[in-house]
C-alpha cells in the first residue's frame, strides 16, 4: 500500500470517529426525552417536601397538581391542610369547599377521631375565622348522616358557646349524654348551665360527676365557688326575725280596806350542826389551792399534710407544643384540668436513605440522581464508615415507609434506618390520684372520648 492509499484510509477512520462522537443530528427528535411530570407525581412530591418542612414548595406541587387534574379531591384536601399550617385560612376554606363538592357523600359521612370527615375540617377552618353559623351548619350536616355519634354533638355545642348560645349549646351535651353518659359530659353541661344561671342545674350535673369521677378537680373547685356564692345570697334573701313581744309588767296589788289577819307563829326549824374545824393544811396544799385553775389553750386546727398523688393520667406525647396547647383547651372545654410538662424525651427517628456507599463522591452521585428525580437528599456518614444519601427523617413510622414506596416506584435502592433521638417534648397529665383504681375510672372515660391515655406514676 502506498502513501496515497494509506492516507485515504486514515481520512475514512476519522470521519467515521467525528461521526461517532457528534450523536444524533439536532435536526431528529431525542427518544431519550423526559416525559412531563403527571398530577400523582406531583401529588407525591407535595407529601416529600412537607416530610422537609418545605411547606411552600409542597404548596407548588399540590398546586401543579391540580393544574394538571383539578377534578381529583386529593389535591384540594391536601393544599388545605398545608394552607391550615402557613396560616392562610380563606385558601384553606376554598380548598375545603372544592374537595367536598368533588368528594362521594358515603365518603363525607366517615367519620373518626383520627380521621375527620371534609366536613369537620372546613367547621375548624370556619372556626378560626370566627365563622360560627357556617361552622355549626358542617356539623349539622355531618349529625345528620351520624346521628349517634356522641363527639360530633359536643363539637357542635363548642361551636354554639363561642357564638353565645348556651341554650343550644346544652341541648347539644344534653343529646351527647343521652348516647354516652360521661362523666365529662355531665361536667360540660354544669359549666353551661351555671352560666345560664342555673345553679341547681350546675350543682346536680357537678354532683353526677363526682359520684362517677371523684377526682374530678375541676367540678370539685367549681362545687366550692359555687357554694361560696350561694350561702350569702341565701342569708340574704332569709326574712328577718321577729321583733320580741313587749315586756308587760302585772298590775301592782291594791291594798285592801279591810284589817289584815294576824299571822300564826311557826316553830324555827332547827339550826344545822356547826362544821367542826378543818385541820390546817400544809403550805403547798394551801397555795395550790389559791391558784386559779388553769383554762386549757385553744387548739388551732393543723393543716392537713396533702397525701402525695400516686397516679396520673398521660393524655398524649406531643413534639409541636401548638399541638399541646390546642388538646390542652379540649380538655379544659371538657371539664378537666390538664397539666402540659415541657421534657426531654428518647423518640425514635425513622430515616430514608438510599444507596450505601464506601466513598462520598458516589454518595453524592447518588443524592444528585435523587434530586434530579424531585427528591431533595443530604449526604450522610452512618457509624459503619459507609456513606448513605438521606432523603427525609420521620418521627411516625407510616410517613417514612410512604416515602420509601414512593422512591421503590422510581427504582432507587431504599433503607428505613429507626434510631433513637433526644428530642424535647410536651406531656399532657390529667388527675391526681392515691391508688390506681381511682386513675383507671378517668382512664377509661378518656378511652372512651377517642383519645389512647395511659397510666403513669407522679
Amino acid at each position: 500500500m502506498n502513501d496515497r492509499q494509506r492516507r485515504s484510509v486514515v481520512a475514512v477512520i476519522l470521519v467515521a470517529t467525528l461521526a461517532a462522537c457528534a450523536g444524533p443530528s439536532r435536526d431528529k427528535p431525542s427518544t431519550q426525552a423526559r416525559v412531563p411530570p403527571t398530577a400523582q407525581e406531583y401529588f407525591e412530591l407535595g407529601y416529600v417536601r412537607l416530610a422537609e418542612d418545605d411547606y411552600q414548595e409542597a404548596v407548588r406541587a399540590f398546586s401543579r397538581a391540580i393544574e394538571l387534574d383539578p377534578s381529583d379531591a386529593r389535591y384540594y384536601r391536601a393544599r388545605a391542610r398545608v394552607y391550615r399550617v402557613l396560616e392562610n385560612k380563606e385558601g384553606a376554606l376554598a380548598d375545603y369547599s372544592a374537595a367536598i363538592a368533588l368528594t362521594d357523600p358515603n365518603e363525607l359521612a366517615r367519620t373518626g377521631f383520627f380521621q375527620k370527615s371534609l366536613y369537620e375540617q372546613r367547621a375548624g377552618v370556619r372556626r378560626d375565622l370566627k365563622q360560627y353559623r357556617g361552622a355549626a351548619e358542617d356539623l349539622t350536616r355531618l349529625i345528620e348522616l351520624n346521628p349517634k355519634s356522641s363527639r360530633l354533638y359536643v363539637q357542635r355545642a363548642e361551636i354554639h358557646e363561642l357564638d353565645g348560645n348556651l341554650g343550644a349549646a346544652t341541648e347539644d351535651v344534653t343529646k351527647a349524654i343521652a348516647l354516652e353518659p360521661a362523666p365529662f359530659l355531665y361536667a360540660y353541661r354544669a359549666r353551661l348551665r351555671e352560666q345560664r344561671g342555673d345553679m341547681d342545674g350546675a350543682i346536680a350535673d357537678c354532683t353526677r360527676t363526682l359520684e362517677s369521677d371523684p377526682a374530678n378537680a375541676a367540678c370539685s373547685r367549681w362545687m366550692v365557688q359555687w357554694r361560696a356564692k350561694r350561702e350569702p345570697q341565701a342569708l340574704a334573701a332569709q326574712p328577718p326575725p321577729p321583733a320580741p313581744p313587749p315586756v308587760v309588767k302585772p298590775p301592782e296589788p291594791k291594798t285592801s280596806p279591810q284589817v289584815a289577819k294576824p299571822v300564826e307563829a311557826r316553830p324555827e326549824p332547827p339550826k344545822p350542826p356547826e362544821p367542826r374545824p378543818e385541820p390546817p393544811k400544809p403550805a403547798e396544799t394551801v397555795a395550790r389551792a389559791e391558784q386559779p385553775t388553769p383554762q386549757p389553750l385553744p387548739q388551732v386546727a393543723q393543716p392537713a399534710g396533702k397525701t402525695k398523688a400516686g397516679y396520673s393520667i398521660q393524655v398524649a406525647t406531643l413534639v409541636l407544643e401548638k399541638n399541646a396547647v390546642s388538646l390542652r383547651e379540649r380538655l379544659e372545654k371538657l371539664g378537666y384540668s390538664p397539666e402540659v410538662r415541657k421534657t426531654t424525651a428518647r423518640i425514635t427517628r425513622h430515616r430514608v436513605t438510599s444507596g450505601e456507599f464506601t466513598s462520598r463522591e458516589e454518595a453524592e452521585q447518588a443524592a444528585r440522581r435523587l434530586q434530579a428525580d424531585g427528591f431533595s437528599s443530604n449526604v450522610v456518614e452512618g457509624e459503619d464508615g459507609k456513606f448513605r444519601a438521606e432523603v427525609g427523617s420521620f418521627f411516625r413510622q407510616d410517613d417514612a415507609l410512604d416515602l420509601a414506596r414512593i422512591l421503590e416506584k422510581k427504582n432507587h435502592a431504599v433503607k428505613v434506618v429507626s434510631q433513637p433521638a433526644s428530642t424535647p417534648v410536651y406531656q399532657i397529665w390529667v388527675g391526681e390520684y392515691e391508688n390506681q383504681a381511682e386513675a383507671l375510672k378517668t382512664l377509661g372515660t378518656l378511652e372512651r372520648q377517642g383519645l389512647h391515655p395511659v397510666l403513669v406514676r407522679r
